[in-house]
Parts: structure tokens; sequence; C-alpha cells
């Protein structure tokens, strides 16, 4: 009788396993009305309880590498016991590899009612390293989409980051335009309706809706905004004046707003941290406005600049910090006022027109980046007189942003040579080959005679 009992208790988590390594766990879908989420059967409100789950490796707390967290089954099964003890019910991701599979991390992730907001970038093809939209982009961003239509349990999806830059007028179409077209790629294949948005990294002072605005005029626009709330020049915790204030600006916003990004930067040796921050972000009067907010983050590192971590995780072992304990226990006790999607009665339902708005400060033309057209690049490079322009000068060798700043600095010297390459996205002016990726424009470059 035993050993009939220990067979089928085998046989029955063999199952499981097995399902878990190949079948999507099918979890209810969050859908956004206007500027907030819901569960899709029964319409409640979903607010975001969320931290940045972003893995350094084992050897490198302070390392900048980016590691797939989502594609590594020991990870996976040994953190997420640890989200569920911090009663999160997001996991925000930087990086994830499509051409690996990340089916047992995010069952593991259904199974304990833990949705994914995920960035579509790469370390080399972030849209904050340069204003660019480029044929390799979008095929990494749908390659991405691909990898992630099938589990339910990812919420959404990120296009990218507007970093501080002295070109941030240069960038937001392009930013617009990454949201145009991995629309119509999630259109186009006919995958569920997954939201696509984007992270803004202005000062939170200087914080204007003309830029939320900007971004949801006309259609297709963009589903969500992500506000970063972490600086280490900036104050050592995120603020309850800031948190009130972004609550403030985005009250009459027609799309989900919540904090993509906030906490307390930590030394690890001195962990202090209250979290009282939660008591504000899921207050009566702030949570009508944002839509929950993402702390910053799981793992710890070294560098106490840039440590926002609640674990100290090695190998199999994780050791959880005092500032697990307190952000768990306060957590899970957050209680902001919800509301049933049939019964929800939005702030704003005006949309806006492109043409008849003020756009952000100096962005002068609504005209976006085109789609990017892998034919027109391949009809460039195949000319016989470009092939190998970009191998000869060792271009081929640099990484991203060294052939950034190599172009850059030729097209600002010799710009009669560049307007093909060129662009200025607050102007609308694209050249006809700005869509190729950097060896391409170098052969262009090199080809009109540098």
């Amino acid at each position: 009788m035993c050993s009939g009992i220990s067979t089928t208790v085998l046989v029955f988590f063999s199952v499981i396993l097995r399902s878990l390594l190949t079948v999507a766990i099918e979890v209810d879908p969050i859908v956004i009305k206007w500027s907030q989420f819901f569960f899709k059967s029964n319409g409640s409100e979903f607010f975001i309880r969320g931290i940045n789950y972003q893995y350094f490796g084992v050897n490198g707390a302070s390392s900048t590498e980016y590691i797939d967290p989502l594609s590594d089954k020991t990870i996976c099964e040994r953190d997420t016991p640890y989200l569920q003890r911090l009663s999160i019910n997001v996991v925000r991701i930087t990086y994830l590899d499509p051409t690996r599979d990340h089916t047992l991390c995010l069952n593991l992730l259904a199974a304990a009612g833990i949705y994914v907001i995920t960035d579509l970038s790469g370390p080399t093809d972030r849209l904050s390293l340069e204003p660019r939209w480029d044929t390799n982009m979008l095929a990494r961003y749908t390659s991405v989409v691909d990898a992630l239509a099938g589990f339910t349990n990812v919420l959404a999806v990120s296009v990218g980051d507007l970093y501080f830059h002295s070109t941030y007028n240069d960038y937001i179409p392009f930013i617009k335009a990454a949201v145009r077209d991995i629309k119509k790629h999630i259109q186009d294949k006919k995958y569920r309706s997954i939201p696509v948005g984007y992270v803004t990294n202005t000062t939170f002072r200087s914080l204007s809706i003309d830029e939320m605005e900007y971004m949801t005029c006309d259609t297709p626009r963009v589903d969500f905004m992500g506000l970063r709330m972490t600086y280490s020049y900036y104050t050592n915790c995120t603020s309850d004046d800031d948190i009130n204030h972004v609550a403030t600006v985005f009250r009459d916003s027609t799309i989900p707003v919540f904090l993509d990004s906030w906490g307390c930067r930590v030394d690890p040796s001195n962990d202090n941290r209250t979290f009282e921050q939660i008591d504000t972000i899921y207050s009566n009067n702030v949570s009508r406005v944002l839509a929950g907010g993402i702390v910053e983050g799981y793992f710890q590192r070294t560098d106490p600049e840039s440590n926002f971590g609640l674990v100290n995780a090695h190998y199999d072992t994780v050791d959880v910090t005092n500032g697990f304990r307190i952000f768990s226990s306060r957590i899970a006790n957050a209680s902001p006022v919800s509301t049933n999607i049939n019964d929800y009665v939005p702030v704003n339902t005006a949309s806006q027109d492109c043409s008849s708005k003020t756009s952000p400060s100096g962005v002068e033309s609504t005209v976006l980046p085109p789609i990017p057209n892998k034919k027109l690049c391949s009809c460039m490079m195949g000319r016989s007189s470009m092939r190998c322009v970009a191998k000869e000068d060792g271009f081929d060798k640099m990484n991203a942003t060294d052939q950034y700043y190599a172009l850059k600095e030729i097209c600002e010297n010799k710009q009669d040579s560049c307007i093909g390459i060129y662009n200025i996205g607050s102007l609308g002016e694209y050249g006809a080959f700005r869509q190729v990726q950097s060896q391409g424009k170098m052969a262009f470059w090199s080809a009109k005679g540098r």
C-alpha cells in the first residue's frame, strides 16, 4: 500500500513538473480601462505591488552585466518562495534573452500569483543609448514579445526609458515610434492585447502633463507610463513629498501611471529602512491616481551608492535583510480603496489630437520615425561599394556606444555627408537610411566620399 501511494505521488509530481516545463499556466490577465488596471475575469482593481528583479550574477553584486533571471531554473526555484514571502504581485525585469526558454520560471511565478513587466531592449539596443529605431532593434523587441505572448501573467512590456539627455526632445519621437510598431506586431500576430508602455526618467519637479499627452495623442498611443524615482544624487530615499507631487501632476491621466522604481539606498551592514513610503503610495488620495509601485530591488549590490536590495543571494542560498522583513509586513498590510471595473468612472476621457496640442517643450513636429524596413537596408548594403567599408575601418568591432559616438562626431563635423543617415526627432526630420543599423550608416557615410 505504502509503495503504491509513493508511486502515485511520484507520478503526480512528475506530471506537474512536466506541465511546468512545457505548458503555460493560465492566470487571470490584467486589462486596462483608462487610468487603472483590472483583473479581466471579475473586474476587481489591480494595484502593482512590485519589485525590480534583475540578477547580476554570483560573482558580481556590483556588476552591470545583463543576466536573464527568468531562464535559470535554479534561480527561479530558489527565489520564488521568497518573492511570495514579500507579498508582491509583480516582478520588473530589465533584460530577457528571447532565445532561451522561460516556461518554468514564468509558470512558477504564475502559480505564486506573480505577474511580469519586462523591458524589450537588450544591452546594446536600448532606446536610451541614442535616439534611434532601426531594423536590429525592431527584430530584438518583437522577438521578446513572441517569446512571452503565450503567458497570461505577462502584465506589460516597456519599449524604453527617457533618461537625462540634452537631446531629450529628439528621443521621445523614437519612443513613440517603438510603441507604434510593437503594438502593430502584437495585432498582426493576433496575440492578446499586451499593454505597451515606457518609463520616464525626467526630474520630478519638472514633470509635465505635456509629455503624457504627446505619448497618448492619436492612435496608437502608449498604454502606460512608469516613473523612475530612485536617484543616487537626489536623495537616499524616495520622499513622500515626491510621491504626492507626481500624484498631483498626473491626477487627470488617461492611462495608468505607476512608480517604476522607488526605494532607499542602504549600507548592507546597516539596514535601517522603514518603507514608510508604502503608506503614501497606497493611500486613498495617491492610489486614486497612481496604480501602485515597484520597489528597487530584490538583489543586493556591494556598492552602497547603488544598493537598494532586500536579499543577499548566493548560489542556492538566500539571506534576507531586515528591510526584507519590514517591506513584506508593510506591503501585506497596504489596503488601497479599490473599484470594480463596472463601477469605475474615469476622471478624464478626453482624447488628444496630436496636431492641435502642445508637445513637450522643444518638440516641434508630430512626425515620427518610419517603420524600420529591412528590405530598404538590404538594398542599400547590397551595393558593392558599401559591402566591406565598416569592416575595413574596424567599425564592426566597436560596441554600440562607441559606434554611436563615432558617427555623432563624424556627422557633427561633416553634416553634408550624413544627410541620409542623420535625424532631428524634435523637428520630425529623418534621413532615408536612418533606420539602418550603425555599420550600414558608416558604410553610407564612407560611400559618400567622407
